[in-house]
């Protein structure tokens, strides 16, 4: 899969930018939606109280006409109005007296209210609606008494009554002020979110930025560096601590190759110095028995540095997870045997003495050439470091489910130093062969065991060397016996 091109990442940042924005925008216009709704419903809720005033106060009037006649209306309004108005609101209330074209005010709760509405005639100067009364602005309501009592025993045809209220009322100017405080709040809450996303983007935006040049800076050469401690935004934290955690990997594996670049160079030298010295005795050679000795050294420089090489590019597939299966059932009894058998030679070299002891039918779930080079390795390791007239045993029992493969020789031991760091790479003993190994044997074979979920380990002993392998057994073992046999 090919890396994404800054277009790519262009497009990528850009619809990341829209998506923020339009959350943004939703939030503001919900908000500004939900604010103009509420303005709409107290507003509306105070003109509809204001009315309910006026129609209580209509109401009052018209009941206190028709149970007092026009004059016990006269004395209700001349006496403030006190018992015609609702509690604590402000209304003022007119009365007149119509005679043919002209008014005769009667009485009014407001000192020149009645005057404020008419001429000097008498004559309705003030529109249903609106009025003013010494500067200040009435809302005005006309009472059509000959309508509202048409229907009464007595009607009154001859009665005006007029009834304000001031502009804005008491319940409008309390409405103002909650809506300029709801709004204020709204508005200064819209501020500090379009701030805060604002601040928002351009401190993930200088994160990003921070990463990729740490990222840039890594990919020049600069792999002990990593990502900032404290990075710009929240969000950034975990992508931080994964983005840290690969650095870590590439550093180890970038350093990994370099000490593989270096040591391989070394160790290949060694035996292109041997081939070629084999090549020049060939050329020497006087008879052909002579030649086809120079020939066999070669063969065999080669033979071993196949090995190494193949050893080398298995690690590397180990630890890169290319293997492809893990759980095949393999009968690790049968394995070792038959690696045991071909490795023989081997093994029993230079007087050693070998003990197998294996109990049959031990079966594990893992990948079947990888056991078997694991097993190779061992067995390597033995005809390598093994003293001449050693005891060797290779052991294999379960119990309780978990297997137990134990390979060791007498006539040396792993050295504490020894035993902490040999199942690095390129670790090596410390008995003076150095130069037959590159290191790999013990390493292979833990990355082996852990592909595999087993456990490695040097058990300490002052007399043996001793490599213990143990795991889980994938079916019960075949039988409790052992199968043993001694070759000299």
């Amino acid at each position: 899969m090919s890396a994404p091109t800054e277009r790519d990442q262009g497009n990528l940042r850009g619809r990341d930018r829209i998506s923020s924005n339009l959350l943004v925008l939703f939030l503001m216009v919900f908000s500004l939606i939900a604010v103009a709704a509420l303005s709409a419903m107290l507003v509306g809720s105070a003109l509809r109280s204001d009315r309910q005033y006026l129609d209580e106060t209509q109401r009052r009037l018209l009941a206190t006409l028709e149970s007092g006649g026009l004059s016990g209306l006269t004395v209700a309004v001349q006496e403030s109005g006190a018992t015609l108005v609702p509690a604590a609101h402000p209304v003022g209330i007119a009365l007149w007296r119509v005679i043919g074209d002209r008014r005769t005010l009667l009485a009014e709760t407001w000192p020149g209210l009645g005057m404020a509405l008419t001429d000097d005639q008498g004559n309705a100067t003030s529109p249903e609606g609106q009025a003013s009364l010494n500067g200040r602005r009435l809302s005005l309501r006309w009472i059509d008494t000959t309508t509202a009592t048409q229907d009464w025993r007595t009607p009154y045809r001859d009665v005006a009554l007029a009834i304000a209220q001031p502009r804005p009322t008491d319940q409008i100017r309390k409405t103002r002020g909650i809506l300029i405080l709801i709004w204020g709040i709204t508005l200064l809450f819209l501020a500090a979110l379009v701030y805060l996303s604002l601040d928002h983007r351009r401190r993930h935006a200088a994160g990003l930025d921070a990463i990729s040049d740490r990222l840039d800076r890594f990919a020049a050469g600069e792999t002990d560096l990593r990502m900032p401690a404290d990075p710009r935004t929240p969000e950034l934290r975990r992508l931080h601590a994964r983005l840290d955690h690969v650095m870590d990997q590439l550093d180890k594996l970038m350093g990994g190759l370099r000490h593989i670049s270096a040591h391989m160079a070394h160790e290949l030298n060694s035996p292109l110095q041997k081939i070629r010295g084999g090549l020049s005795r060939v050329s020497r050679a006087s008879t052909d028995e002579d030649r086809q000795i120079a020939i066999n050294e070669i063969e065999t420089v080669l033979d071993v540095t196949r090995l190494r090489l193949q050893n080398l590019m298995q690690l590397f597939r180990l630890n890169a997870g290319e293997v492809a299966t893990l759980d095949d059932p393999v009968d690790l009894s049968d394995l070792t045997e038959s690696v045991i058998e071909d490795l023989e030679s081997i093994v029993n070299d230079q007087d050693r003495r070998c003990e197998l002891r294996l109990q049959p039918g031990i079966v594990v779930a893992g990948n079947r050439p990888l056991l078997e080079l694991m097993i190779t390795n061992l067995l390597t390791n033995i005809g390598k470091y093994a003293p001449p007239g050693s005891e060797v045993c290779v052991a294999l029992t379960a119990e309780n489910d978990t297997f137990r493969l134990e390979v060791s020789n007498t006539g040396s031991c792993f050295p504490p130093v020894v035993r902490d760091r040999a199942f690095r790479r390129f670790v090596r003993g410390t008995d003076g062969r150095e130069a037959t190994s590159a290191g790999l044997g013990l390493s292979l074979i833990a990355a082996i065991v852990d592909a595999h979920d087993f456990h490695a380990s040097l058990p300490a002993s002052d007399t043996k060397a001793i490599v213990e392998i143990t795991g889980a057994c994938a079916a019960p073992a075949g039988g409790p016996g052992a199968v043993a046999r001694v070759s000299s």
